[in-house]
C-alpha cells in the first residue's frame, strides 16, 4: 500500500497529455471551463480526490501483479 507507484501512475497520465497536447485543442475545448470552475470548486476537488484514488488502485493492482509469485523459503542455515 505504501510503495510509492501512485507518483509513477500520475507523471505517466501527465506525460501521456502532455504528448498528446500537440493533437488535442484544449483550448478550444476548455475555453468555457473558467466560469463553471469557479462556481464549482466542490465539485473540482471530488474529481481530484477520485483521480488520486484511481491511480491509487492502479499502482495497488500493478504492485500486486509485480510480486504475485513471491514465496519466503526457510533452510536450516538461517538463523
Amino acid at each position: 500500500l505504501t510503495s510509492g507507484g501512485v507518483g509513477v501512475v500520475i507523471s505517466a497520465v501527465f506525460a501521456l497529455f502532455s504528448q498528446l497536447d500537440d493533437f488535442i485543442p484544449y483550448k478550444r475545448i476548455f475555453g468555457g471551463l473558467e466560469e463553471w470552475a469557479i462556481h464549482n470548486i466542490l465539485m473540482i476537488a471530488v474529481i481530484v480526490f477520485i483521480g488520486l484514488f484511481l491511480a491509487w488502485i492502479i499502482s495497488l493492482i500493478i504492485a500486486m501483479l509485480k510480486y504475485a509469485n513471491f514465496t519466503v523459503t526457510k533452510t536450516e542455515r538461517d538463523f
